[in-house]
């Protein structure tokens, strides 16, 4: 007798179930155990790294180097920006907030011109931000276009006398280059990055968008056609790596119980239709 027919039995059948039961429990155990993993993890991730981890790049004022101006034409996503260059931009610092627009293309598509070349807006520290840790008693937040620091309750009047507000910055990330896209989308926070590009300004059907700061000290954001990303050092990145592998470890554990579910439903089924089949004959 085959293994399916066996199956067929009422015994193998109940006890078929039961297994697959079993199996579904430990399957739903694990997901809860890597829910609760992956929640001491998100915690362990929000704690910032320390200024003697810090690349030497990062302490060092940006460059910046008047060109002279050029424009070029750009497509990004069916449409066509001019973007005009003003000075070479070489910055290294570190990252304590990002806005990766990518993920709302949807949203974006709903405004009337649509800027899908400014793909990712990245808030950074250099400096004595950097070096005096004062990050550590700070918050950023983004909103579309700017970001606000905030003192963390009770820390004020410490933050207040170590931060330098010349040495952050919102810069505004432009390129329609696939590669540069992914790795900008790579970037998190607490990640040390060197940024290598152009400040612009850029305009789409004569309307300009957006024109970059010349300077730190006026509070305005940077603009930057890019042209080199480098990722100094990445922050926690045995922990990120394990946060990913449980996420897609989860996910087959889901489908897995799925699956099973769907299966122990049929069987359920087939049993029934077999017990109103047997009802009926003996009627």
């Amino acid at each position: 007798m085959s293994a399916q027919n066996r199956l067929r039995t009422s015994r193998d059948r109940t006890a078929y179930l039961a297994h697959l039961r079993r199996v579904r429990s430990r399957c739903a155990a694990g997901v809860v155990i890597s829910a609760g993993f992956l929640l001491f993890a998100a915690q362990l991730r929000k704690a910032d790294p320390d200024a003697s981890a810090m690349r030497p790049e990062v302490f060092r004022e940006p460059r910046q180097t008047p060109v002279t101006p050029r424009q070029f034409s750009v497509d990004s996503d069916g449409k066509s920006y001019l973007v005009t260059t003003f000075f070479d931009y070489d910055q290294s610092a570190m990252v304590v907030s990002t806005n990766n627009k990518l993920t709302l293309k949807p949203v974006l598509q709903l405004f009337r011109w649509r800027d899908m070349l400014n793909v990712s807006d990245l808030c950074v520290i250099w400096g004595d931000n950097v070096a005096s840790e004062v990050y550590k008693d700070m918050n950023f937040y983004q909103g579309a276009y700017t970001c606000f620091p905030r003192y963390k309750e009770g820390r004020a009047s410490v933050a207040a006398r170590k931060y330098r507000g010349n040495q952050l910055a919102h810069n505004h990330i432009l390129t329609n280059d696939p590669k540069l896209r992914r790795r900008l989308g790579s970037v998190r926070t607490g990640d040390q990055i060197r940024i290598r590009g152009k400040l612009v300004g850029y305009a789409h059907r004569g309307q300009v968008l957006r024109i970059s700061s010349f300077t730190r000290d006026d509070n305005v954001c940077e603009t930057i056609w890019l042209e080199e990303l480098e990722i100094l050092k990445r922050h926690q990145p045995v922990l990120r790596a394990v946060m990913v592998v449980v996420v897609v470890a989860s996910a087959g554990l889901i489908g897995g119980i799925m699956a099973m579910t769907w299966r122990i439903m049929r069987l359920r089924q087939e049993e029934t239709g077999k017990k109103w089949a047997s009802w009926g004959r003996e009627k």
